[in-house]
């Protein structure tokens, strides 16, 4: 009897204390429907922009046109379409954002992803990278290019690499493509890559393999840019693009015989801007050929100078019929004797390998 009475005191602490958590239940739910209501009825201003607004903050947050992003990660336009769906929906209508991409073989992502995201671009003109250096593996390098081949008509920044490819043809009409790398990596290549239907191409960024096999419309190019070209030619192709204005020369060893790329001196008469590098010691005296009577800067290898650098440079500038302001010699130690041979030069300066532009203080064509 005596547990029954306490069990009976305790049940109406119970039933007490029940009632009172009940009470703040009731008082918290109210509270919470009250600061929901309020909550609701805010208008975040971020939602009351206009979709115009909206699309340039996303464009603002892609890498600037013409870097491509990549087809997935922090500066792919993707993330931009998990916001929120008014975001999304704006992201996938808004074409600035679709208009750059740049495709690598593996590409661990839907196989149709390229031709979607190309296609959400509109009527943009696109730049466009492709990186099927992996190709000989048979992991989709051909299929990356065939993916971006039926917009070659919106063509205006491409860099393509496409080692390995032997019978890869490309062609057609490319009337807004302005600027094309093209690096083909392979010396038995032997594919067809035609660019001569591309009225405002104005630079060029190649490899010797490349060079070889491509069809370009030379004589309008303003910009070139060759990498380990041979001696032999480099003088070729500077016969072929007489409009230059800036160019930039990787030499590889010399072959053949030397006289059949010294017979004539090669003259370009609106270049500004030249860069001479080699990967052969023996290559030497390249400048002597040269009639530059515009050129104002020179970024050269202290090797391609061999054997005396400064009667090299002041014979150069004779011959070439320039008034050089801007000189840097790469792999050479400051020398003051420069600067005695060279006082017409307003800025001489030495430098690293590969880091001419930077000492002197220019932003490179290239980037």
């Amino acid at each position: 009897m005596p547990s029954v009475a306490a069990d009976r005191a305790r049940l109406l602490e119970l039933e007490s204390h029940i009632r009172g958590l009940e009470h703040t239940l009731a008082t918290l739910k109210l509270e919470h429907s009250t600061v929901k209501t309020r909550l609701d009825a805010v208008k975040y201003p971020v939602l009351t922009l206009p979709n115009e607004i909206v699309a340039e903050i996303l464009v603002h947050c892609l890498p600037p046109y013409p870097n491509q992003p990549p087809l997935v990660g922090p500066s792919s336009p993707i993330p931009l379409t998990h916001i929120c769906s008014r975001w999304r929906e704006i992201a996938l209508k808004t074409p600035l954002l679709w208009r750059a991409v740049y495709l690598a073989v593996p590409a661990c992502v839907p196989s149709d992803l390229q031709n979607i995201w190309l296609s959400r671009s509109g009527h943009c003109p696109i730049s466009v990278g492709v990186d099927d250096q992996l190709t000989r593996y048979k992991v989709g390098g051909d299929e990356l290019i065939a993916a971006v081949l039926p917009y070659c008509a919106r063509w205006e920044y491409v860099s393509l690499s496409i080692d390995m490819v032997d019978d890869l043809t490309l062609e057609g009409s490319m009337p807004l493509l302005r600027k094309l790398t093209v690096v083909a990596g392979f010396w038995n290549w032997k594919g067809c890559l035609d660019f001569s239907d591309a009225p405002l191409l104005r630079s060029v960024d190649l490899d010797v393999c490349a060079a070889r096999v491509i069809v370009l419309p030379w004589t309008q190019l303003t910009s070139m840019r060759l990498h380990d070209i041979l001696y032999q030619g480099c003088f070729h192709f500077l016969r072929m693009t007489t409009n230059l204005v800036h160019c930039e020369l990787s030499l590889s060893n010399m072959l053949g015989d030397e006289d059949d790329v010294r017979e004539q001196p090669v003259t370009l008469p609106s270049l500004e801007s030249l860069t001479i590098r080699h990967e052969d010691k023996k290559i030497n005296d390249c400048l002597a050929y040269l009639i530059l009577p515009k050129l104002s800067r020179l970024i050269v290898d202290t090797d391609v100078l061999l054997p005396d650098p400064i009667v090299s440079l002041t014979s150069f500038i004779s011959n070439a019929g320039c008034q050089l302001e801007h000189l840097c010699i790469e792999g050479a130690l400051a020398d003051d004797s420069y600067r005695t041979a060279l006082p017409s030069i307003k800025n001489l300066v030495f430098a690293k390998m590969d880091e001419g532009e930077e000492a002197l203080g220019i932003e490179s064509e290239w980037k």
